[in-house]
């Protein structure tokens, strides 16, 4: 019989548990930038996610201060 590793989640139930019923939707931000260290942390772990039947690979744009112009450029390429 195969050996199948134990994901984290299985291993300590209660931290993801804990995680899953402390999330929170914010709809009001600072104007603190975020550090470039902690977008890619963040980028890198949800290219991890699954996409709609893993056929399509995850695209991330990253705006910044030039909001009014990314939109812009963004909405006009499709």
């Amino acid at each position: 019989m195969q050996n199948v590793p134990q994901s984290p989640a299985s291993e300590t139930p209660s931290a993801l548990e804990t995680l899953l019923q402390n999330r929170r939707s914010i709809r009001v931000f600072t104007p603190t930038p975020v550090p470039d260290a902690v977008v890619r942390r963040a980028l890198d772990l949800a290219m991890l996610s699954p996409s709609s039947s893993n056929l399509q690979h995850w695209q991330f744009y990253r705006i910044g201060q030039h909001l009014p112009e990314a939109r812009e450029a963004f909405l006009t390429q499709a």
